[in-house]
């Protein structure tokens, strides 16, 4: 095995152990232990999930069936809604720095600086059950899929690619926006080989029609019933200082930057000032890379367009509700950390 690939198995070990023993520290919430009987029905046979009224989105493949099969090899036990968890934060941290170190380790700093160092607000948003995580692991998969295909040419990686974002968009629709319109809108504005654009985002149609087609063949009465929800709206005017204020505000949580109230020359208000100084350098780095995107390669300049685009889908929708919904933010964080590991 190569240093790389053992450094990327020392990663997964070292952050599942960490993020296990955070989950511990943490109460499930009722979507979690919901999603956990959804997979104790699916391990005792019940694969289409009949008879089941889901929420928002499935978290089939993404989450659910993971539980099922540890369930399925070794009983429905507690250890379970913690370990899980914690696996997944782990595959997680070692995909961000896989992908973020496939030039080289230099530039690491950006990982360890502004993802593996989380606040409280964070470690639980990456530590308990069904919360998106393993949707963030299979959407770097993807975009490391498709960054071996520009440097190696080979369509199986795009293939590959294909199927996971199709089974990621079925299960969690946030993928729309963290790879679906990053990976379509750089195939028009990246850095890259014409023929090597088109073939991409042939594979992306091929993958979004794949994804229909399992939402046809799921719409019956053999299958779960997922509502889902309305049509995206945009906030009306009157909410909109609201959400720009709890944007502000869960950006500083995520960082663990809120310095506000803190007394100037303690411990935490000296942490925090240091913390809110790398959310400053991260958005100048961001926002200034962002100028010349047309430069960067088809996978940086999607990666730098998914660590943006939840800002402005977060200010401007009628989402936002309080301090739990930043948790969509979430992506600024991952993104924008591989992005600067990769070019900063």
């Amino acid at each position: 095995m190569t240093k790389k690939g053992l450094s990327v198995i020392l990663v997964f070990l070292i952050f599942s152990y960490i993020f296990t023993a955070l989950s511990y520290k943490f109460i499930p919430s009722s979507d979690s232990m919901s999603g956990i009987l959804e997979a104790a029905d699916i391990a005792n046979g019940n694969i289409t999930l009949k008879g089941w009224y889901l929420s928002t989105v499935t978290f089939y493949f993404t989450d659910l069936v993971w539980f099922a099969l540890a369930i399925k090899l070794f009983g429905y036990s507690e250890w379970i809604t913690y370990v899980i968890p914690g696996l997944m934060a782990g595959s997680l941290f070692a995909s961000c720095y896989a992908l973020g170190t496939i030039s080289g380790y230099k530039k690491a700093w950006a990982l360890l600086l502004f993802l593996a160092f989380p606040g409280a607000a964070v470690s639980y948003m990456l530590s308990v059950a069904i919360i998106h995580v393993p949707t963030y692991t299979y959407i770097v998969v993807s975009y490391i899929l498709i960054d071996f295909y520009c440097r190696r040419r080979n369509r199986l990686y795009l293939f590959l690619s294909s199927i996971i974002a199709s089974l990621t968009i079925f299960s969690d629709d946030i993928t729309i926006y963290l790879f679906f319109l990053p990976i379509a809108l750089s195939c028009f504005i990246a850095n890259e080989n014409a023929k090597d654009k088109f073939v991409i985002f042939s594979s992306l149609v091929f993958s979004y029609f794949l994804f229909k087609l399992i939402l046809h063949f799921t719409n019956s009465a053999d299958f779960f019933y997922l509502p889902g929800v309305g049509s995206p709206t945009f906030v009306s005017y009157d909410k909109l200082t609201f959400n720009i204020s709890l944007l502000f505000k869960g950006l500083l949580i995520l960082f663990n930057a809120d310095f506000f109230s803190k007394i100037i020359s303690s411990p935490e208000g000296i942490f925090s000032s240091l913390k809110f100084t790398s959310l400053v350098i991260f958005f100048i780095l961001l926002i200034s890379s962002l100028i010349k995107i047309r430069k960067f390669s088809l996978v940086d300049a999607a990666l730098l367009i998914a660590s943006l685009i939840m800002i402005p889908a977060y200010a401007l929708s009628d989402k936002p509700v309080d301090e739990g919904t930043t948790r969509y933010l979430i992506p600024v964080i991952i993104f924008g950390s591989i992005f600067l590991c990769r070019n900063a």
